[in-house]
């Protein structure tokens, strides 16, 4: 994947997102979703959330700055076991902090982060998403794998769930 072809997939995942929340009514949005778990709105905020993460590390690795991941409080340990239970503390953490923002407040959000990821990745040189190692913070594969995993395969995998539950 070129980084043309990586920010088209991008784009492409977000308009196949906005079609599917054109769909729906607020009160739709807020309902539990597949499960009786997350509603559409809990789980594009979590979304949002991960992709402002990336953005953040990419913003963060083109100024020089030390890299955290996930956050602070949050951070990689690496072991596998450990960090998968810091992902889900962190996912709950996302949760619980905007479990009652308003549809239409998160559905901003993440439009917001979509055009922030998008332009961060637009800067960036080919060489540091494509090979692996460029960026200390993901060092065994090209960035672009976590890019992918925090924007279009991310929302893809959640939109497939919910329109499945349709």
């Amino acid at each position: 994947m070129n980084k043309f072809e990586l920010l088209g997939e991008m784009s492409k995942a977000n308009e196949e997102m906005e079609e599917f929340l054109a769909t729906l009514t607020e009160t739709e949005m807020a309902d539990p979703g597949p499960g009786g778990d997350w509603s559409v709105k809990d789980t594009l905020a979590h979304i949002t959330a991960w992709m402002n993460l990336a953005a953040g590390w990419l913003e963060k690795t083109i100024n020089g700055e030390l890299v955290t991941r996930y956050q602070p409080g949050y951070e990689l340990t690496g072991n596998e076991v450990e960090d998968e239970a810091i992902m889900n503390r962190l996912n709950d953490h996302i949760f619980a902090a905007h479990k009652d923002m308003p549809a239409a407040a998160i559905m901003a959000a993440y439009r917001q982060a979509g055009e922030r990821l998008t332009a961060v990745v637009a800067t960036m040189i080919e060489e540091d998403l494509l090979e692996p190692g460029r960026l200390d913070w993901f060092p065994e594969q090209p960035v672009w794998l976590n890019i992918a995993g925090n924007s279009f395969w991310h929302i893809r995998d959640h939109l497939a769930a919910f329109q499945e539950s349709v």
